[in-house]
């Protein structure tokens, strides 16, 4: 089974209404775990932070942001995994 990284899986748990230590599918909904617009902007920031890139702005969509998996893979599509320091499936 694809899995996502544990730094985004923390970052989802952080942002939305996720109970510490639940598994977190690359599938589920963000809508359904809590995710509203003022989380998903927190989560931005957080990313941003942390992978000390911007996020480019056609990302910020709700389709990026509809699934752990989409929003992985757009992820992937702009910042080379070396910079991430994660290895993919």
């Amino acid at each position: 089974m694809e899995t996502i990284p544990k730094f985004l899986e923390d970052l989802i748990h952080a942002h939305c209404r996720v109970p510490d230590g639940s598994e977190i599918r690359p599938e589920v909904s963000l809508m359904e775990l809590g995710m509203d617009s003022v989380a998903m902007m927190a989560l931005v920031a957080d990313l941003e932070d942390m992978l000390d890139f911007p996020m480019p702005y056609d990302l910020l969509t709700t389709e990026v942001f509809a699934t752990p998996r989409s929003l992985w893979t757009a992820l992937g599509s702009v910042i080379p995994d070396r910079e991430i320091g994660v290895e993919r499936a």
